[in-house]
């Protein structure tokens, strides 16, 4: 985290488990995708911030990224001023928001959720 290399976080939400009609190789997809913008934009680093209560095992789709301890607030992140993004991806999560060191944010919101 702390060298000059372009990174992207990737936060996710528990979709599955909070009763959306999507499976697993669906959101392993739409946040492949996300690396996929990232990579073409420069970036070199993916990290993933899991939602708490997020039961897919994210490791094991993307072992070439680094994870960021689920429990951990999000914003705990703002209060170090070397740790900043290039790019945040979420499909719906207003933490995305919350991070200040950020240049681009992508958040695809409900009327994609609606897509579902």
């Amino acid at each position: 985290m702390y060298n000059d290399k372009k990174k992207a976080i990737i936060l996710t939400q528990p979709l599955i488990s909070t009763g959306f009609d999507v499976s697993e190789e669906r959101m392993v997809a739409i946040y492949q995708k996300f690396i996929d913008e990232a990579k073409e934009k420069g970036c070199e680093e993916i990290y993933f911030k899991e939602h708490p209560r997020e039961d897919v095992e994210y490791e094991k789709h993307f072992p070439d990224s680094f994870f960021i301890p689920k429990l951990m607030p999000i914003e705990i992140l703002n209060l170090d001023s070397n740790v900043a993004f290039d790019q945040a991806y979420t499909i719906c999560s207003g933490s995305i928001d919350n991070l200040k060191n950020v240049n681009f944010r992508k958040n695809l919101g409900r009327d994609f959720l609606k897509k579902l």
